[in-house]
């Protein structure tokens, strides 16, 4: 299919959705990209009292598999959260950030006992519960609510039990792998872009990372402000737009 064509398809399905956007589809600009096998840059903050990190640099770990990736972070010391700094952004009004989210351990999804725990993005831009546990675990454990309230633990994960953490009180799996995309307004030469979870348990119970990351912008002449609905069946927003990828 040619570039013209293609652009033209896009535009049809988009308007055939009825999403917000009503002006064509502008050209993405990529701003920021980490698999983080050289480790994790300066760009990257974790502001948190931690005795074993105390400049507030980002860390970097290898899982047991052998994979780089920013992390482990939980609750060490306090919440842990990750924060990425970029400047000298090109004019833009939408941003979007796509990156694989590591939940390793026994995260209990929307548990009432040891839970809830969840992990955003942008304060909310993305929020969402996730499981470790067996989708019949008691007391909500089993229940995440990605993709959607109520889904079984583990659904839309792309992978589980491949970087290689053992198991940790009744979760059935070690760590499980997501693929996520958030896409929100945004505008300004300058990005703090924070992911942060919430953790019921110690670092050495529950922990998460992030690897992959890219950063995109998007100039929108006509935007109104709004982002579009995911086109993903299944894809809820939460301020902002994630797409299953």
């Amino acid at each position: 299919m040619s570039g013209i064509a293609s652009r033209l398809l896009v535009i049809v399905i988009v308007g055939a959705l009825g999403l917000v956007r009503t002006d064509e589809i502008a050209a993405q600009t990529v701003v920021y990209t980490s698999d983080f096998n050289g480790g994790v840059g300066s760009e990257w903050g974790a502001p948190v009292v931690d005795p074993e990190n105390p400049t507030g640099q980002a860390p970097t770990a290898t899982s047991p598999s052998g994979e780089k990736f920013l992390g482990q972070l939980g609750n060490a010391q306090g919440r842990q959260w990750a924060t990425l700094s970029l400047n000298g952004l090109p004019a833009h009004d939408i941003l979007r950030v796509t990156f694989d989210l590591y939940v390793i351990g026994s995260w209990d999804g929307e548990s009432t006992l040891n839970g809830p725990d969840y992990f955003q993005v942008q304060g909310g831009a993305f929020l969402a519960t996730f499981s470790n546990h067996a989708p019949t675990a008691g007391f909500g454990a089993g229940e995440q609510s990605f993709p959607t309230p109520g889904s079984p633990a583990q659904t839309g994960a792309a992978a589980a039990g491949t970087l290689g953490y053992p198991l940790v009180g009744e979760a059935v799996v070690g760590d499980t792998i997501y693929h996520l995309s958030v896409e929100f307004p945004h505008a300004g030469g300058s990005l703090a872009l924070s992911f942060e979870a919430g953790l019921q348990q110690a670092l050495s119970d529950e922990s998460w990372g992030l690897d992959n990351v890219q950063v995109t912008v998007e100039r929108a002449p006509n935007f109104n402000g709004t982002c579009p609905a995911a086109i993903d069946a299944g894809a809820v927003p939460f301020g902002g737009t994630f797409l299953l990828l």
